[in-house]
């Protein structure tokens, strides 16, 4: 209902001749429900932002545990290609040999 008064004060300054009035600024509007706004704001926002950090942070997991375990089957493979079981050795001696041939 208010814009409607605006108009009808804007019409008849202009059918006044009253330009000032015409180009003025409307007053300005209170701030006792912009507080509620960004509340309500935040409450929307908040769990999608907490959703994808806490989705970044799970994927830099997952890629630390993916490097591990490459990491763990290259130096398997490293020693196993290294070292060659000697068969006139004991078992023990092998043993020792190749834990002294990895890394």
């Amino acid at each position: 209902m208010s814009w409607i008064k605006s108009f009808i004060r804007l019409w008849r300054a202009k059918a006044r001749g009253d330009i000032h009035t015409v180009w003025q600024s409307p007053k300005p509007q209170s701030w006792i429900g912009a507080r509620g706004q960004a509340t309500l704001e935040l409450a929307l926002t908040l769990p999608l932002v907490i959703t994808l950090i806490m989705g970044i942070l799970e994927l830099g997991v997952a890629f630390n545990a993916y490097n591990t375990l490459t990491s763990a089957a290259r130096e398997g493979a490293r020693s196993g290609a290294i070292y060659l079981y000697d068969s006139t050795l004991s078992q023990s001696d092998n043993d020792t040999a190749r834990a002294a041939a990895g890394p």
